[in-house]
């Protein structure tokens, strides 16, 4: 609690919390009571972040008193007892400049320039994210390439506030809030003119805030089928499944694995002036022609499910649901998905057969799934060897003997050189596990089967894992088995040879 203004002196200080916190640096007084209370001097009772620091130390029920800053200076300079404060503990997160302090600081020239140079150089390196990471001692600054993060520079600690602050600003985000996670975005244009979007994302961390910058372009790379790369049976299943009047086809993989670009690829297919398409997306990433597109606004209410409601009123042949993440979008795009729609979306599972499971554990009925999925596509991105730096090379016989023979025994692999980054990768490919929902597997879901069985009837129906897509991609030169194994495997098969 904060009471009335007081006067203090010198002789006013409480031996006991002299110690406990550096005082001079906080501008506070720690002032002994009648009732053995723990009480602070504080010139401004309105600096919250002070006050929570202080908290934090001496407990939630410490009292404050509005003191004339002229008194707190006298203290500080003149008891002995405030003489050789010690700093905050390594258990207690650094005390946070003023607002106005730092938002001063974001607007000094070098800092300005040290973030727009930040960003210029993830959009130069095709960066997806960039990782700007508080330590002990240093602050550092990260870029994800192709999938794999590499520390591009180290910036002074001491500039890492005016840093996240800058970045803050350009977000639209609150420079006050330093102690909860917040999200923002920023606009920006690479060399090229191309407009790119930057999801911003902040946390507190024990060493200062953290941030990090998504980085969405919104022009794929990839604008038709048959460049996505895929086999030609998963290729054919794929088309007729976007081919059909109604349905659910659902691309799976984690996050980063490539499934948006994948589905405005599907859209962009079949999107003609005949036909309604809507879709929900967070955020809306790429333009598809014909197609209404809507961003998810939670602050405002407007999420997948009920943006899913809406659309079941506007007469669309074709819906695009950005995420399946809760029960009720995945049962009214399953139902959407019976009752004559063509229904899109995406899951977080690892692997294909997975997908009617993922659905069942946010609890829709198998009948529902079994009548509504038509196909599943399992995705993720391999780096590509480089060209300019690849020869042939053996694959390491102890990957080949953990791959039981389906491994090439030679494969191209890059040495490194300038225009990879010494990476021996350049860019990524994709890999497919495309399921068809035929009567079979249709039986097996309605029947509540598990992932590995609608497994073992896919596979004799010619279905091929990731594994063995991303295999063929290294019989073509395109990639590397380390790369294959790191990506898709989940014992670690690839060992020390992946690093």
């Amino acid at each position: 609690m904060t009471e009335e203004i007081r006067r203090i002196t010198p002789g006013d200080v409480d031996p006991d919390l002299a110690p406990l916190l550096d005082w001079r640096r906080l501008r506070a007084v720690p002032v002994r009571t009648g009732n053995g209370a723990r009480a602070v001097a504080v010139a401004d009772p309105q600096d919250l972040p002070l006050l929570d620091t202080i908290r934090r130390v001496l407990g939630q029920d410490t009292h404050f008193y509005a003191v004339p800053a002229e008194d707190i200076e006298l203290a500080l300079s003149s008891s002995t007892l405030l003489a050789g404060g010690v700093a905050v503990t390594e258990d207690e997160p650094a005390v946070q400049a003023p607002v106005e302090e730092l938002a001063m600081r974001a607007s000094e020239a070098p800092i300005v320039n040290l973030v727009s140079s930040i960003i210029r150089d993830a959009l130069a390196r095709g960066a997806s994210d960039v990782h700007i990471e508080a330590f002990q001692d240093e602050a550092l600054v990260l870029s994800r390439v192709d999938g794999v993060k590499q520390q591009v520079m180290r910036i002074a600690k001491s500039d890492l506030p005016g840093v996240i602050t800058r970045i803050k600003v350009m977000a639209g985000m609150d420079i006050a809030e330093r102690r909860l996670p917040q999200d923002g975005r920023i606009k920006a244009r690479d060399a090229s003119g191309e407009l790119v979007d930057i999801r911003v994302s902040t946390i507190p961390s024990h060493f200062g805030e953290c941030a990090c910058l998504r980085i969405l372009r919104r022009t794929a790379d990839v604008r038709d089928i048959s460049s996505l790369g895929m086999s030609p049976r998963d290729e054919k299943v794929v088309r007729r499944a976007i081919g059909a009047s109604w349905g659910m086809v659902l691309v799976c993989g984690p996050t980063g694995s490539g499934k948006s670009t994948t589905l405005s690829v599907l859209l962009r297919h079949i999107a003609s002036p005949e036909k309604e398409i809507l879709t929900i997306e967070d955020p809306v990433e790429y333009h598809i022609p014909h197609a209404h597109q809507v961003q998810v606004n939670e602050k405002a209410g407007l999420t997948f499910a009920r943006a899913l409601r809406s659309f079941l009123r506007h007469d669309p042949d074709i819906i695009m649901v950005g995420e399946i993440r809760d029960q009720e979008t995945a049962e009214i795009a399953t139902r959407a998905a019976m009752t004559g729609h063509l229904v899109f979306s995406t899951v977080h599972t690892n692997d294909a057969p997975s997908a009617p499971a993922r659905l069942v554990d946010m609890g829709v009925e198998p009948f529902l799934i079994a009548s509504s999925l038509t196909a599943a596509i399992a995705q993720r991105l391999v780096r590509r060897v480089c060209p300019n730096c690849a020869s042939r090379v053996p694959v390491d016989p102890n990957l080949a003997a953990a791959l039981e023979g389906a491994c090439p025994a030679y494969q191209m692999r890059g040495a490194g050189c300038d225009q990879c980054g010494g990476t021996g990768y350049r860019r990524r490919a994709p890999i497919w596990e495309v399921l068809a929902v035929t009567p079979e597997v249709r039986a097996l879901i309605n029947r509540g089967a598990d992932a590995n069985a609608i497994r073992d009837v896919a596979r004799k129906q010619g279905m091929t894992t990731l594994i063995e897509d991303g295999l063929r991609l290294v019989r073509q030169g395109v990639t590397t088995v380390e790369e294959v194994i790191r990506v898709a495997s989940s014992e670690g098969l690839a060992g020390e040879a992946v690093q």
